[in-house]
């Protein structure tokens, strides 16, 4: 009977449609014309045999095994693996479709170059005394191309005895092997042949070789598997399939895992959930995971260890090397102090406040906006000039005192800020907050201290001055392109496409072209001895503030985002503005240079340090 196949089943079998009447023929593919021979007829379905291909479809490929028209273990050898797995998709989909109603697009996981040799276990019966694989009758084999090659070893040494008597043979591992075998046979003439060959041996669920368990790796996994417990039979996928899972699950506090099994995938979860639940009833498995838990411990200490200073590395690193770039560009003479100032008001002036504009104003304003956040920056501010003063206060010449203060609390907030959160979490939104808290304080009170403090006499009163100062923080272009870009957020006033790419190519050179030019204005040569009073400006700069309020943000539920920001208005290098503002201010400003200097290149390092304890904390 010659019939065209419309479809596959979920079993990959094809359906032909006959007299309206399913038909289910093997081995064959959509769009094929074939002869079938009808075997079974029963009220709604028949059951077919493939007799011959009319017309071939081009995705029909030479099965690679011998044994694939006669053994029941694959179906699906006849197709190209690519094809194979859109057919697997289109399934997924139309059972959901049909029985959920649901119209969902399933996520292809796959190995195309792992498409033999990569199952860790495999079921066989006995025919002839030899280990048989069950089709419509059984049949001998000597080599399965789907089990690994440990197994199919195995397969070669069990076929050299004769297993009459033996009703099933299951053979699971990758490089330690497991065999389980049931039925009647002297378990001497077994052990003699897989000797030194396998690591456990079990006859009618009693161990009579090994241990009660073998060890499967995966990636950086070990798991411990049992005679009874289940484990993924691909060993390939495993690790892509555990990532998709933990993609879905994210991070939280408590994961609870039903059918834990032997706990494979809680414990690949773990490290991204502070408590990890397993549920299950088979005894080898709960022993199993047991000791998964176990064997793990340690790998999991190390692995969160690498992944999270991977982690800190790859948000400083970045920043730091852009600086040292900038460093190197003006000792070659690339860049001189002229250029630099002038890249220095080009960002400040333009390329910061359309970062920070380009942020905002396509953000949600109400999601966007945290007055808990924007008032504990403010009072973390406040509390840290209070700190400074109280230490400058240690020092008997009052004229450096002002020096002492501002150097100990001002941050490089915009620079180092916005591009710390940027390179970590692709926007500067928190970071525009943070700098709405702290920045504007920041500029009025150096200008009182230094005033205050100042070795010379000014003509301008105190009063002038801070009006003066007022009038610079309204008119400060990184706090005009946070307003303008918070405002535009509220009205929800639309943004032409040519606008947004505009403002996204400005905003996209503000970080590296930021921290080339802070790099470029670095000189080492301007810390002139004042070392004692510096180490101490940056333990208090860099320890002591992160020590202070770091845990008194985690407590008011501050994390991710919220929290690097806050680590950097705490814990940054000392802005280099402090020693423009300390010259212009009648003081000498080498206390500030130091500081400058030596704050920036330990900063490198203590950011990373708390970047990696906040990471390591699951803050971050």
């Amino acid at each position: 009977m010659i019939v065209k196949i419309d479809k596959l089943s979920h079993e990959m079998r094809g359906i032909a449609k006959i007299d309206n009447k399913v038909t289910f023929v093997d081995k064959v593919i959509p769009n094929e014309v074939v002869n079938i021979r009808i075997t079974k007829q029963k009220k709604k379905i028949n059951e077919a045999k493939l007799v011959s291909i009319i017309e071939k479809s081009p995705n029909r490929i030479e099965p690679k095994c011998q044994y694939y028209n006669i053994c029941g273990g694959c179906n699906t050898e006849h197709i190209s693996y690519n094809k194979s797995v859109i057919y697997k998709k289109e399934i997924v989909k139309n059972i959901f479709n049909k029985y959920c109603n649901m119209n969902i697009e399933p996520s292809i996981i796959y190995d195309a170059d792992n498409t033999y040799n990569y199952r860790n276990k495999i079921t066989l019966r006995i025919k002839d005394g030899k280990l048989s694989l069950v089709g419509d009758t059984l049949i001998n084999i000597d080599y399965c191309y789907l089990v690994n090659n440990n197994i199919n070893e195995v397969i070669k040494l069990l076929n050299s005895i004769c297993l009459d008597g033996v009703n099933e043979v299951v053979i699971r591992g990758t490089d330690d092997i497991m065999v389980i075998i049931k039925g009647d046979i002297n378990s001497s003439s077994i052990i003699s042949i897989l000797d030194g060959k396998v690591n456990s041996i079990f006859i009618n669920n009693i161990k009579v070789y090994g241990n009660d368990h073998i060890i499967i790796n995966v990636g950086n996994y070990s798991y411990a598997v049992y005679a009874d417990s289940f484990f993924q039979v691909n060993t390939n996928m495993i690790d892509k399939l555990y990532n998709k899972v933990l993609e879905y699950a994210g991070t939280g506090n408590k994961l609870l895992d039903l059918y834990c099994g032997s706990g494979t995938i809680g414990i690949y979860l773990a490290h991204n959930f502070n408590t990890v639940i397993g549920i299950e009833q088979n005894k080898d498995a709960i022993k199993g995971a047991n000791l998964n838990k176990k064997i793990n411990k340690e790998l999991y200490i190390m692995n969160d260890f690498v992944k999270n200073l991977n982690f800190s590395l790859n948000a400083t690193i970045p920043v730091f090397v852009m600086m040292v770039f900038g460093w190197f560009l003006q000792k070659i003479k690339i860049l001189d102090d002229h250029t630099t100032q002038k890249i220095n008001q080009f960002v400040f002036k333009i390329l910061l406040p359309a970062l920070l504009f380009m942020d905002l104003s396509t953000a949600d304003f109400k999601s966007v906006w945290d007055t808990k956040f924007v008032l504990f920056c403010f009072s973390a501010t406040i509390c840290s000039i209070l700190i400074a003063s109280a230490f400058s206060l240690l020092y008997s010449n009052k004229s450096e005192r002002g020096e002492i203060i501002q150097a100990s609390y001002r941050s490089s907030a915009a620079i180092l800020g916005i591009a710390f959160v940027n390179n970590i979490y692709g926007d500067a939104t928190m970071a525009a907050l943070m700098i709405v808290g702290t920045v504007p304080l920041y500029n009025i009170i150096a200008v009182i201290v230094l005033s205050v403090t100042s070795p010379e006499k000014k003509e301008s009163s105190p009063k002038k001055i801070l009006l003066k100062t007022l009038k610079d923080v309204i008119k400060n272009p990184i706090i005009i392109g946070i307003a303008i870009g918070l405002i535009w957020s509220v009205l929800e006033i639309p943004q032409p496409v040519i606008l947004t790419k505009s403002i996204s190519y400005l905003g996209n050179m503000a970080t590296p072209l930021s921290l080339i030019a802070l790099g470029a204005s670095f000189k080492i040569h301007d810390a002139k001895g004042k070392l004692p009073i510096t180490v101490s400006i940056t333990g208090i700069k860099l320890i002591l503030f992160c020590i202070i309020f770091l845990p008194i943000a985690i407590y008011m539920g501050f994390r991710g985002e919220k929290l690097i920001a806050i680590l950097v208005m705490l814990g940054s290098a000392t802005t280099g503005s402090c020693f423009v503002m300390s010259r212009n201010m009648g003081h000498k400003g080498t206390i500030t240079a130091c500081a400058v200097m030596l704050t920036t290149l330990c900063s490198a390092f203590t950011l990373t340090m708390w970047l990696f304890i906040l990471k390591s904390l699951n803050y971050i």
